[in-house]
């Protein structure tokens, strides 16, 4: 199931980031094949290129986060959204990051600035969920 949400996202932010950048369409490709270390070689090359693409750190996170590399992939989605400090999609996996590093505070902080219903509908559930679980990690509740 995450691996579905995983690819749903990443069809949302393929809508969200225009044209085609150096790297980008192999990333996804790689991505989409479940080729993890090429996929994060295309977004590595993406970033270093374009270092101001919050679409490529996000999708270096993604991918950084499939691979289990949870605290690098939480700097990577932290410069997605500080890039793009407006985009749900961004702001709700920062939140998620700082969760999966233990750092509940943090994402009981991004997850209140988040409207949820900007999110896709599939992820409201999981966002009511998240902020339950982050603020009761936090001791918020």
């Amino acid at each position: 199931m995450p691996r579905i949400r995983a690819i749903a996202l990443l069809l949302l932010l393929m809508a969200v980031v225009g044209p085609a950048r150096a790297g980008w369409d192999e990333g996804v490709a790689a991505f989409r094949n479940g080729d993890l270390a090429r996929a994060v070689a295309e977004f590595s090359a993406v970033v270093n290129a374009q270092p101001d693409f919050a679409g490529g750190h996000f999708m270096l996170a993604q991918t950084l986060s499939s691979q289990g590399s949870r605290a690098e992939a939480l700097s990577y989605f932290r410069r997605a959204y500080e890039l793009d400090a407006g985009n749900v999609v961004y702001q709700f996996a920062l939140a998620k990051a700082y969760l999966a590093n233990g750092r509940a505070a943090e994402a009981v902080q991004m997850l209140e600035r988040i409207d949820p219903s900007a999110l896709p509908s599939s992820q409201r559930a999981e966002y009511q969920g998240l902020l339950q679980q982050a603020r009761a990690n936090a001791g918020f509740d």
